[in-house]
């Protein structure tokens, strides 16, 4: 390993480098596509790398690169709560502004027969909406 300062080249002093399991003795043993993970974990791209002995020598020169840091998890989103009423009016409105695209269309001499705008609500769902009471109870609620 090569000494900069110290400490091994590419990490504080005192701490060891990381190890991605690169069997260093046997590189050709490797699949293109191990290589090509092992040059990412250590930041190296190779686009002229047309063989795959061209990415072992890649690997090679690259050798002493640190790894670079693995991504942190994003924490988890917060428990998201919805009020009923609120979603339902937001997509009654949804319901409206596709009806107005219909009727443009309609307009335009375009049949809109069975014609969904997207979004997996077709169907049963325009009629829902248009009955839709948000004060009316619904049976799993009573």
């Amino acid at each position: 390993q090569r000494r900069v300062h110290g400490g091994v080249a590419g990490t504080e002093p005192g701490m060891e480098p990381q190890d991605d399991g690169v069997d260093w003795d046997a590189l050709e043993r490797y699949k293109v596509r191990e290589l090509k993970k092992f040059l990412q974990n250590r930041g190296v791209s190779c686009p002229t790398c047309t063989e795959k002995w061209d990415l072992v020598e890649k690997l090679r020169e690259s050798r002493d690169l640190p790894l670079k840091p693995k991504p942190t998890p994003k924490p988890a989103s917060p428990d998201l709560k919805f009020d009923k009423d609120d979603l339902m009016n937001m997509l009654k409105k949804k319901a409206k502004e596709e009806e107005g695209m219909k009727e443009t269309l309609r307009k335009a001499g375009i049949d809109t027969t069975g014609m969904n705008f997207g979004g997996g609500m077709g169907g049963g769902f325009a009629d829902f909406m248009k009955n839709y009471d948000p004060d009316k109870k619904s049976s799993d609620e009573l």
